[in-house]
């Protein structure tokens, strides 16, 4: 989880996740965003590896663009985000912390 976390340049990682990830469902969704819709991604805003994910070279920003995103339905979205919360307060996963997701 990287609630606060800097990237190499500076700046929050879970803002540069959520700008990209934005960015993408405004290029990719026709219509987005309705009321009754997010945008979600994977892997998470909230870790390193996110849609902002990637390296300083030569002092300029890289991303690795290998997340993905997608136009969801608010209720769902909050429910997994919650879910997740949950997850990082039960196990008390923090910056840096490893853990693997398994999808059904």
């Amino acid at each position: 989880m990287n609630e606060g976390a800097l990237a190499a340049d500076g700046k929050k990682m879970r803002g540069k996740n959520r700008y990209w990830t934005r960015k993408a469902c405004l290029a990719h969704y026709s219509g987005w965003p309705q009321r009754d819709q997010e945008c979600d991604e994977f892997p998470f805003a909230s870790t390193k590896e996110g849609a902002g994910d990637g390296l300083l070279v030569d002092g300029k920003w890289q991303r690795f663009e290998n997340a993905s995103a997608r136009a969801v339905k608010t209720a769902h979205n909050q429910v997994a985000g919650r879910d997740l919360w949950l997850f990082y307060a039960r196990y008390r996963v923090v910056n840096s912390s490893k853990f693997w997701v398994s999808v059904k």
